[in-house]
């Protein structure tokens, strides 16, 4: 199967458009039910906002990621970051589960404190296989099999509930590669240096780095830096770097009682007028009907 990146089709989950919304931050679907319907062939594609975690029980899988191809049997688990190319090939009565979650929920609420032990695992691809006896694989199969039977219930507190077991899911992953020192599989050089940008700019949006700036740190161009961000984020670099300035602001706004002023001296404006403008171009609306529009919407949902 040759993939030209180019014509890799965006989707949220697979063969649906980036439009389409679900009202769940976590989405489960059995490889099974998907696959068998297009013949055990998922085509190449990539997710423009949902992180994957792959858990196949059953059956050989012939793994394509990026330009490369991996072959794994038995029991195998794949992280798959936002903007990877990626498609798979299933052996006839392939068994597992895939479980996605929106990416803007990984930076905030259980993941908040844990985000820089789990950035490895959410930012490079990574393939790894399990032997029955390994010690990981009765957590992970355990919190795999509730995410599932709570993905299927109603009962209250459904969505909090999915989001502390993937969190569980995500620590316990993490732990079993530094027991094993597996390092991720994913080689493609603009995936790792995309992750390392992202990184970078968690770290340093508050002090305006320039899409320059970035570049020198990565040891690359700008020209080159904004060509993989359009390629794997379709995004300019800009945009992204100004995306994580205002997610901040209105992080700030709803659950903060910080001024305007405040918040924006706080995100590194000089000038609380610009920063008001930037805000309202990226949002349509100014710092405080942003605030005062999320207070209405608690109020009424109280």
């Amino acid at each position: 199967m040759t993939m030209n990146v180019s014509q890799i089709p965006w989707y949220s989950l697979y063969g649906e458009t980036p439009d389409a919304e679900s009202a769940d931050d976590i989405h489960v679907e059995f490889i099974e039910d998907r696959s068998r319907e297009d013949g055990w062939l998922i085509k190449p594609h990539r997710h423009t906002q949902l992180f994957q975690i792959i858990c196949i029980f059953k059956g050989k899988t012939v793994v394509h990621l990026e330009t490369d191809q991996h072959t794994t049997e038995g029991i195998t688990i794949i992280t798959m970051p936002v903007g990877t190319v990626h498609g798979f090939e299933f052996g006839p009565g392939s068994e597992g589960v895939v479980i996605s979650i929106r990416e803007s929920a990984l930076s905030g609420g259980e993941y908040e404190k844990s985000l820089h032990f789990l950035r490895p695992i959410i930012e490079t691809p990574i393939i790894t296989s399990l032997d029955q006896d390994n010690t990981s694989v009765a957590d992970l199969k355990l919190y795999i099999q509730q995410i599932r039977q709570e993905f299927k219930g109603a009962a209250g507190g459904r969505s909090q509930s999915l989001r502390l077991l993937f969190s569980l899911l995500l620590l316990t992953l993490r732990r079993h590669l530094d027991t094993q020192h597996l390092e991720a599989a994913g080689s493609h050089s603009d995936t790792r240096i995309l992750a390392r940008f992202k990184q970078l700019v968690d770290e340093h949006y508050q002090e305006h780095w320039t899409v320059t700036d970035y570049a020198e740190k990565l040891n690359t161009s700008k020209s080159t830096l904004n060509r993989m961000c359009r390629g794997g984020m379709h995004s300019s670099a800009k945009a992204l770097i100004q995306a994580r300035l205002i997610n901040e602001a209105k992080r700030l706004l709803i659950y903060t009682r910080q001024p305007a002023d405040q918040v924006a001296y706080t995100l590194g404006f000089k000038d609380p007028a610009y920063f008001s403008r930037a805000f309202k171009k990226a949002t349509g609306m100014a710092p405080g009907q942003y605030r005062e529009s999320h207070d209405r919407e608690t109020f009424q949902n109280q």
